[in-house]
């Protein structure tokens, strides 16, 4: 069975376990606060009044619900947006904080969460499970710094397990424009899941990062199949060198004990500033993508650290692939400390460059 559909069963088996709880529709009403716990009727209210697992809270009205603090999600409860327009808005005191925690078992649907170029990140969940993301549209976070390396990403996930996060329009990690480019780093990813175990990124169209699209560095069992990742690694263009930072649209290398199992299928990569897809570890499968118009290579596979991760078990079939547009590691598909024995590489199309690093 493939990986992806068993990233799908397992989470819809998870989600069948929540508790039927009630559903608590939730009106603007004029409120000017609703991260405030204080004011009835705000979201903040909501949640601290009717935290059950299980219970639904629908926006109702076709409006700007503002946030000056974080709102947190109970365990086990859905934030949907039943009006059709409703979305959650930073306001000032969300400056470099959080918009929304969530929990263990969370679903967020048909929702905008608009950090304002004021919240650091949109989402934030530290070693939680069960996070179920769809249909939302999530933008601009924090993009003005004066100095260090700050890191605004969309979705800030680490250390999660048995997530989904599906058909969302995800755009302006930290970026577009970056103001005061030069004088901070800013390793800003859309979305940012390391050390997950069973995620499943599905049909997202994500754009407008300084770091990655997707950094998935040390996590397992991970399926990215049908999304859209574009202008991947913009610190390149305020920054004569932002080593350190990635910037792949799809990244997992040099992983402690190993990456993977991971599946990269029918996903179009475009416009990144260094590899459309850079993976390593067991059981890499790169299937049916189109990655065109970068600057280095389509595909790379393997670490580029010491001591080098091995890749075994790999699969690189059915792509469409073109040179990157730098002078040098710009080939279709580079391979590095990978297990030839184990190798697969067929029907991929496009320019059709190979470079043959060490083997393993």
């Amino acid at each position: 069975m493939r990986v992806i559909s068993v990233l799908i069963i397992t989470l819809v088996l998870l989600t069948g376990t929540q508790l039927n709880g009630a559903t608590y529709d939730i009106p603007h009403n004029g409120i000017s606060d609703h991260s405030s716990s204080a004011i009835t009727g705000s979201i903040a209210w909501y949640f601290a009044t009717y935290p059950s697992s299980g219970n639904v809270f629908n926006l109702t009205s076709n409006a700007d619900y503002y946030i000056s603090q974080p709102l947190t999600m109970p365990a086990g409860v859905t934030l949907n947006d039943s009006a059709g327009n409703a979305r959650i808005v930073a306001d000032d005191g969300l400056n470099d904080n959080v918009m929304i925690f969530f929990n263990n078992n969370c679903t967020i649907t048909n929702l905008e969460l608009f950090a304002n170029r004021k919240a650091r990140f949109c989402l934030h969940g530290n070693g939680k499970s069960g996070l179920w993301l769809e249909n939302c549209t999530l933008h601009q976070t924090k993009n003005d710094y004066t100095s260090g390396d700050p890191s605004p990403h969309l979705i800030y996930m680490p250390n999660n397990a048995n997530s989904a996060i599906v058909n969302n329009l995800l755009r302006r990690a930290g970026c577009d424009p970056k103001l005061n480019g030069a004088n901070w780093g800013g390793e800003a990813s859309l979305i940012y899941a390391t050390f997950n175990n069973i995620l499943a990124l599905n049909d997202n169209d994500a754009a407008y990062a300084l770091a990655a699209g997707f950094q998935i560095f040390g996590s397992a069992n991970v399926g990215i199949t049908g999304n859209i990742i574009q202008h991947t690694g913009l610190n390149w263009d305020y920054l004569a060198d932002p080593s350190g930072h990635v910037a792949d649209g799809i990244t997992s290398y040099h992983s402690p004990g190993g990456g993977g199992p991971y599946t990269a299928r029918s996903n179009t990569i475009r416009y990144y500033r260094n590899h459309g897809i850079h993976l390593a570890g067991d059981t890499v499968k790169i299937e049916n993508n189109n990655i065109y118009s970068g600057w280095h290579c389509a595909i790379y596979l393997g670490d580029q650290k010491s001591p080098h991760e091995c890749s075994v078990n790999c699969r690189i079939t059915g792509n469409y692939l073109k040179n990157g547009s730098q002078p040098t590691t710009n080939e279709c598909i580079h391979l590095n400390y990978v297990d030839r024995a184990t190798l697969t590489i067929s029907g991929n199309t496009g320019d059709g460059t190979i470079y043959w690093g060490p083997d393993c």
